[in-house]
C-alpha cells in the first residue's frame, strides 16, 4: 500500500446544496482553531462572484491565499498583499509550497490537480485540508482532506 494512503482514513465527504449549520459550524470551528491557515481558491470562487468574500476570510484569519494548480479565472486580486500566486501541478513542491501551515482551506477548487507526478507527501506533516466545491466529483476524487 502507498504510505500516501494513510491520508484516506476518516476521511469525510458530505453532500449539500450549501452547508448546514452543524457542517457550516465544523467550518468554523477549524479555521478559529488553525494556528497557520492557509487559503487554496480556485476558479468557481471567481464563477460565483464570491472574490470580495474570499478578500474578507483571508483578512478576518490573515491568511495567504494561493490560487489552485490550473485555475481557469483568478479568484483573488493579485494585487492584495495575502495574494501568494498560483500553486504549482506537483505533489512534492505543492506540499513544499504549504509547508508551515496546518489547515488548507479549499474553495472552489479541486483537490489538487496534479499535472507531473513527484514523490512525495499530499501535505505537510501534521497538516489538514478542508474544502468548499461545487463538484460532486471533484470531492470524491481527492485523495486527502474533507469535502463538502
Amino acid at each position: 500500500m502507498d504510505p500516501r494512503s494513510e491520508a484516506l482514513i476518516g476521511r469525510q465527504v458530505g453532500a449539500a446544496g450549501s452547508l448546514d449549520a452543524t457542517s457550516l459550524d465544523v467550518l468554523v470551528k477549524r479555521l478559529s482553531e488553525a494556528a497557520n491557515p492557509v487559503l487554496v481558491l480556485g476558479a468557481d470562487v471567481d464563477a460565483c462572484n464570491a472574490n470580495n468574500f474570499a478578500v474578507q476570510l483571508a483578512e478576518k484569519l490573515g491568511a495567504p491565499v494561493w490560487i489552485a494548480p490550473s485555475a481557469g479565472r483568478c479568484p483573488f486580486p493579485t494585487s492584495h498583499s495575502s495574494f501568494r500566486g498560483p500553486l504549482v501541478a506537483g505533489i512534492a513542491s505543492l506540499s513544499a509550497a504549504l509547508e508551515g501551515h496546518d489547515l488548507m482551506a479549499v474553495f472552489g477548487a479541486p483537490v489538487f490537480r496534479y499535472h507531473q507526478y513527484e514523490t512525495g507527501n499530499f501535505l505537510p506533516d501534521g497538516a489538514q485540508l478542508v474544502a468548499i466545491v461545487t463538484d460532486p466529483q471533484e470531492a470524491a476524487r481527492a485523495p486527502i482532506g474533507d469535502a463538502w
